[in-house]
Formats: C-alpha cells, sequence, structure tokens
C-alpha cells in the first residue's frame, strides 16, 4: 500500500480522463442495439457523436491507458525495489490476479474485455524491468516495424485476393478474376 504522498496526483488525474473516455466509448456498445443489429444505422445526429467520440476519445483514452498501465507498473516495480523487496513475484502475482479477473469478465460479463492482454503484456514486461534503456528502445523498434510490417504484407494479400477494395474501388489483381456473367 503506498501512503497517499507517495501517490503522483497527474498520473492519477490522467488515469481518471482515460477511464472516462472508455466509458465513453463503450457506452455505445452497451446502451444500443447497433452492435446486435446491423439493420440499426441510426440517423446523421448518430453518425456524427460516433465520429466525435472516435475522434476525441477512443484515439486518445486508449492508447493513454495503456501508457498509464506500463508506467504504474513500472513505478510499482521501482517502489518495490527501493525497499529492498524482490519486485518480480509481487508483480506476477498482480498480473495472475488481473489475468483471473479478464478471464471471469470476458466470459462472464462482457466480450470486449481489454484485461487479459493487458495481463500479458504485463508479463512481457517483467522481461524489460531490469533491462537496460537500449534494450528497451531496441525491442520497441522491432515491434514496431514488425507489427506494421505484418499488417503491410495482410493488407496486400488482401488487395491481391480481392477479399478487400483499393482506395481507388477496384477490387484485388488478376489473381481474383472471378467469373462474373
Amino acid at each position: 500500500m503506498i501512503r497517499s504522498t507517495e501517490r503522483i496526483a497527474a498520473a492519477d488525474v490522467l488515469r481518471g480522463f482515460a477511464l472516462l473516455g472508455i466509458l465513453l466509448v463503450n457506452m455505445r456498445y452497451v446502451s444500443s442495439p447497433a452492435l446486435y443489429n446491423e439493420s440499426v444505422k441510426g440517423g446523421a445526429f448518430d453518425r456524427v457523436l460516433d465520429a466525435v467520440v472516435d475522434v476525441l476519445f477512443e484515439a486518445s483514452a486508449y492508447p493513454l491507458f495503456a501508457f498509464l498501465f506500463g508506467f504504474g507498473a513500472m513505478t510499482m516495480f521501482r517502489r518495490i525495489s527501493s525497499r529492498g523487496k524482490r519486485p518480480i513475484p509481487i508483480l506476477l502475482r498482480r498480473f495472475f490476479l488481473l489475468l483471473g479477473i479478464g478471464i471471469a469478465h470476458a466470459f462472464g460479463l462482457w466480450f470486449g474485455d481489454i484485461l487479459i492482454p493487458y495481463a500479458l503484456v504485463g508479463f512481457i514486461m517483467l522481461f524489460f524491468f531490469a533491462a537496460p534503456p537500449r534494450w528497451w528502445r531496441t525491442a520497441a523498434v522491432a515491434v514496431f516495424f514488425l507489427f506494421h510490417g505484418l499488417m503491410a504484407l495482410l493488407l496486400t494479400l488482401n488487395v491481391l485476393t480481392g477479399e478487400m477494395e483499393t482506395a481507388g474501388g477496384h477490387g484485388g489483381s488478376p489473381l481474383s478474376k472471378r467469373n462474373v456473367s
């Protein structure tokens, strides 16, 4: 337990804004039948409101919350270490608890659970806590290019096989020509 004098007020305020944004994003799914029934489209106001929520909240709340998760885990690691305790077993226990809550939540309440991925990322972070900064940079660059390279490959394959249209509205390549009569 940390004392109130040890808390970082700015992180708590940012976490509150991130949670408010996530709540607003998720309200669309729990308060509207549009998620479950594609015939429910809504009017112009609904589309504008969806765009505003996407741009102002979804595009910022999720990354902010993810950043604060990593920041909080690193802060806990340093504080536990400074007290002369071993932080890895404590953080392992916390991430397993988070995983358990995430599994219960995902299969019992809401399919859009994010706790399981956070717990899995927490387990991966444990390998980097004691690593020198150059490892962090190398891993960040490698993951960035691996992820974006994989996404580019998948998008290219989708366009080549005709599963997805290009921005000009053209579907695929000669590989995807279908016999249309």
